[in-house]
């Protein structure tokens, strides 16, 4: 990184007097040569070790840089120091602003880099970056600014989340610690989790378009003509038409593909890809040709995209049309804009030929998109006035069942406020009219996952109704009655809906945070907390219910904790609207209401209880930890025996980072004592087998960063056997030795839980959730070397880089791997499986960097070291395809 802060003080002597901060779009073909020069050099001369990552990290610190507060405080400047990753090295570069970093990734050319970085982003800050992005491109917009920003808009439309890239893991976490206190978004834990029903990308997307609106002027050449029109036709194709799974794809017709965009890259030396080798060449045309969405375009937005299609296609048809008809060679371009238009017409005439309605109702819902929602709306108030439940309960059915119609029959639906009424359905019950007909005709019937998508998205909109211009809408759902209807009834394990409920009560809470009125106090906001509490309470005891009982996933644990610390976030939020008498009351009958329940539940809202209540926890927790009276009480609970105070400790862990550290910093262990570290390591391994099988996947990786630390802190000792080590290695492994550490003690623990003692606690379906967090322990262990030794040589001032160590550290967690799975039954067997192919191929990967002589003698040695260890494992197929991957190293 030498290099790059060489390249901004160039830059800055040559913009002297002035400040890089003040540095305009123009001033950046004067200056920004040697920034840009710095980064090339940086990508060549680690062409043997990852350039692209060393390239994402130069540009993060860059974009760190740009997103850091400023001025900084000396007590700001010191937290950064201990927090920030990325500050120490920025703290070198000169201040800049955001014009340096748009025309430094426009120099490089890095559109797939820029959308990666801007994806990693919390969302606000991800829309802030983005709209500064496009007003830089409307500055003195040039055809190199047109071309970076369609390269952009095809980078969107191609990415997918890698939430395995611990770089922009640490990005993103940067982003976080620099959003105001006040940010809606400024808990990562609480807020920042990614949710696989809300699509981010749509709402990025509406913006491109109109920034392809506001330069459509500038866009001079048929080449940009082309890929903005092929840009046009794909995003309205698969975010607004396409009705295919693109799983169903036919292989034939995708390797087609595939291979027709290798061919034209192939004959196009104008390509970017035209030199690139073949394997870059597949993975790439891969990526173009498997655009996918999870998500819908807004209708407004939809409406927007066709008719500023049908503009550009009436401006640039002619000429465009010259170009397709003239004898030139086929390049990449015109191939795109060819494809992208069949694929939209083709999908298009699909799109209105798909649907079961008769021409009647086609009008009167408005499934062809060329209608209009006043027409529409004019067209079902006869029916609504005739036959309100016939009809209603129809446009009901179709919204969940027919794809992507969803949010204009709620437009629809909206139009009608006459339709909020109630319903009699007996002596004591009542319902109004909308939520009667939802529930005789889709709750409960759903055959596929995404009914339950579009029926989640119907209630959104139903509540907050989009507003067209000109037609007045009303809500027909209020928050407190979707919560009463489809929510209440149904948190508990044992029904079938629990699942789409908590995914129905996190929307109703996100979706209505900035109503003015305190819309939650309407449906007693406690109880609510208590269904909650009640709800993880039955985790407890989740492996010795029935399967039949267990309707709820582990893995579904982590959405009902999330949905509680917001539940309580909002309400401690509102606190001032209670009585201090009624807030007392409520507190207190919570408090006794969670008596009968696990402890664990009680610690969860520590929020709420503090001040006025002590936390209960059991009396052995207090042996082992410094626990304030004032605070603590103890409390004699059954399984709380003596020696247990690990256990109780662990399991404090579990809740979360804040209580985790707090339970770390009031440990009491003697490091200097060995016996005592000793027997604490002893006692931690016991515990950790104890809890490890009913921890959700938060809770595991808060134990997981738990363990990491104890190790940094000296305070578990893990020995490291020589049980899978041929020959004493002659290597540096000590930054390598948490790694080692934690994959040793994982084999340990599987050990234990695989023993006689401890065998017969879980179902399969219990040994299949404890080894896929294992699996994620092993990855987090694997992309720990990895990026130790990418940036590991940097980062620790050594001279020589660490290939060697990294290999040794796969090769023992491969081992551990192949044991562990020699230990468990097969069916559970496969994530291990999958995930030995996966250490193999690293190390074949990283191995072909170094060919010196020495390396190859050790690697044969090597080969024949795994081949015996794979030979155990069974059954043969799996036993063969390791046997066959190690031979062709």
């Amino acid at each position: 990184m030498t290099v790059l802060h060489g390249g901004f003080l160039l830059a800055e002597q040559l913009f002297h007097p002035k400040a890089l901060a003040e540095l305009t779009k123009s001033d950046w073909e004067h200056v920004g040569q040697p920034i840009v020069e710095a980064l090339r050099e940086i990508s060549s001369a680690t062409a043997h070790s990852q350039p692209f990552a060393w390239k994402k990290k130069a540009l993060i610190i860059i974009w760190a840089k740009v997103l850091q507060p400023y001025p900084a405080t000396p007590s700001d400047t010191e937290t950064r120091w201990q927090e920030d990753v990325f500050f120490s090295v920025g703290n070198m570069i000169p201040t800049i602003n955001h014009t340096v970093l748009f025309e430094l990734l426009k120099s490089l050319e890095a559109s797939g880099l820029f959308i990666q970085l801007l994806m990693a982003l919390p969302a606000t800050i991800c829309r802030a970056e983005l709209e500064r992005f496009l007003e830089h491109m409307m500055i003195d917009t040039s055809s190199e600014d047109v071309a970076f920003f369609l390269d952009v808009w095809w980078e969107m439309m191609k990415h997918k989340d890698n939430q395995q890239d611990s770089l922009l893991s640490q990005f993103r976490t940067m982003a976080h610690k620099y959003l105001p206190s006040s940010d809606e978004f400024s808990h990562p834990p609480k807020r920042f989790k990614s949710d696989p029903g809300v699509c981010p990308t749509m709402p990025l997307l509406a913006m491109l378009l109109n920034g392809l609106k506001q330069i459509q002027n500038r866009i001079l050449c048929l080449r940009m003509k082309c890929l903005a029109l092929a840009n046009l036709a794909d995003m309205l194709t698969v975010f607004a038409l396409m009705v295919d799974d693109p799983q169903e794809v036919s292989a034939t017709v995708y390797l087609d593909k595939l291979a027709t965009v290798i061919s034209v890259w192939n004959s196009d030396t104008q390509n970017p890809y035209h030199q690139q080798a073949l394997a870059e060449k597949v993975k790439e045309a891969e990526r173009d040709v498997s655009l996918t969405s999870l998500a819908k375009l807004p209708n407004e937005t939809i409406f927007v995209g066709f008719e500023f299609m049908h503009s550009l296609l009436q401006e640039w048809g002619q000429e465009l049309q010259a170009m397709l008809n003239s004898s030139q060679r086929t390049n990449y371009d015109s191939y795109r804009l060819c494809d992208s238009l069949t694929s939209f017409s083709q999908n298009l005439k699909l799109y209105l030929d798909t649907t079961s309605l008769s021409k009647e109702e086609r009008l009167s819902v408005g499934k062809d998109i060329e209608k209009r929602l006043a027409k529409a709306v004019a067209s079902v108030a006869r029916l609504v006035i005739l036959h309100p439940e016939i009809t209603v309960k129809k446009m009901c059915s179709m919204a969940v069942i027919n794809l992507g119609t969803h949010k204009f029959l709620a437009q629809i639906l909206t139009a009608f406020p006459a339709l909020r009424f109630t319903k009699e359905q007996g002596p004591n019950l009542s319902s109004t009219f909308v939520v009667s007909c939802l529930k005789e005709t889709v709750w409960t019937k759903f055959s596929t996952p995404k009914e339950e998508k579009q029926f989640l998205e119907l209630l959104n909109c139903l509540m907050s109704p989009v507003k067209p211009q000109g037609i007045p809408v009303a809500a027909l759902l209020e928050p407190d009655e979707v919560l009463r209807e489809f929510v209440l009834p149904f948190l508990m394990l044992d029904v079938r809906e629990v699942d789409l409920s908590l995914k129905i009560f996190l929307q109703t809470l996100e979706a209505n945070l900035c109503l003015e009125e305190y819309w939650l106090q309407t449906c007693s906001p406690f109880p609510l907390i208590f269904s909650l509490c009640q709800l993880l309470d039955g985790f407890s005891k989740y492996w010795q219910l029935p399967k039949e009982k267990r309707c709820l996933s582990l893995d579904g644990k982590d959405l009902v904790i999330h949905i509680l610390e917001l539940l309580c976030e909002i309400i401690l939020a509102s606190a001032k609207t209670f009585s201090p008498d009624t807030w007392i009351k409520s507190l207190s009958w919570l408090h006794r209401k969670l008596e009968k329940l696990d402890w664990t539940v009680g610690l969860r809202l520590k929020s709420f209880f503090e001040g006025h209540f002590k936390f209960e926890v059991p009396t052995t927790l207090f042996e082992i930890c410094k626990l304030s009276e004032d605070e603590w009480t103890s409390q004699t609970h059954p399984g709380y025996g003596p020696g247990t105070g690990l256990l109780a400790w662990m399991e404090c862990c579990c809740i979360s980072s804040s209580v985790s550290e707090q339970m770390l910093s009031l440990l009491v262990v003697d490091v200097g004592n060995p016996e005592e570290v000793r027997l604490f390591s002893k006692g931690f391994l016991v515990a950790l087998v104890q809890v490890m099988p009913w921890c959700s996947p938060q809770e595991w990786h808060y134990l997981h960063q738990l363990t990491r630390r104890l190790l940094e802190k000296q305070l578990l000792h893990v020995p490291y056997s020589l049980e899978y080590i041929q020959f004493v290695p002659l290597l540096n492994l000590k930054p390598f030795a948490q790694d080692l550490q934690l994959s040793v003690l994982f084999l340990r623990a599987f050990q234990f839980l695989c023993s006689q003692s401890c065998r017969n606690w879980l179902p399969m379906e219990g040994w299949s959730h404890v080894v896929r967090l294992l699996c994620s322990s092993l990855t987090n262990v694997l992309d720990s070397a990895r990026l130790l030794q990418s940036v590991g040589p940097w980062a620790q001032g050594q001279e020589h880089d660490l290939t060697q160590e990294t290999l040794f550290v796969y090769t023992q967690v491969f081992c551990h791997v192949l044991h562990i799975m020699a230990m468990l039954p097969q069916e559970v067997c496969e994530p291990l499986y999958v995930l030995a192919l996966e250490i193999l191929t690293c190390y074949e990967t990283l191995s072909k960097t170094n060919p010196s002589i020495s390396s190859l003698l050790q690697k044969v040695n090597e080969q024949h070291f795994l081949k015996s260890i794979a030979e155990n494992i069974s059954p043969e197929e799996r036993r063969q395809t390791l046997l066959q991957k190690i031979s062709n190293f």
